[in-house]
């Protein structure tokens, strides 16, 4: 097996740690920074390592998460666009309607009206 073989996977592990980590800590305020000490990188090489493996930057994923989990949370509850934001964890209900809408196509609030 060649060195090289060993090195995808040890790189493919950190990717997925790194993914994991926004899974379970999504709501949060996320640093770059902090995710880049999980694996004792700097932040630099930790963002071009996530965007060579996933083909996006770790805030575009980041925002993916918070917003397919905006999506379950209008689907299945009562809350407000705006409660839905902050357990998101959008901090700006302005910008939390701007990600939602590039990545969904229509605004918080026509998702919300059309699965009512």
């Amino acid at each position: 097996m060649h060195a090289f073989q060993i090195d995808e996977r040890i790189l493919d592990k950190r990717i997925d740690i790194v993914k994991n980590y926004i899974s379970n800590n999504y709501y949060k305020k996320l640093k770059i920074q902090d995710i880049a000490d999980i694996l004792n990188l700097s932040p630099v090489y930790t963002g071009a390592l996530f965007k060579k493996y996933t083909g996006m930057s770790i805030n575009e994923y980041i925002n993916h998460i918070r917003i397919n989990q905006a999506v379950s949370i209008m689907s299945s509850t009562n809350c407000t666009i705006s409660e839905t934001a902050y357990m998101c964890g959008f901090e700006d209900i302005f910008y939390f309607s701007r990600v939602f809408k590039k990545i969904k196509g229509v605004s918080p609030s026509v998702f919300k009206a059309r699965n009512l």
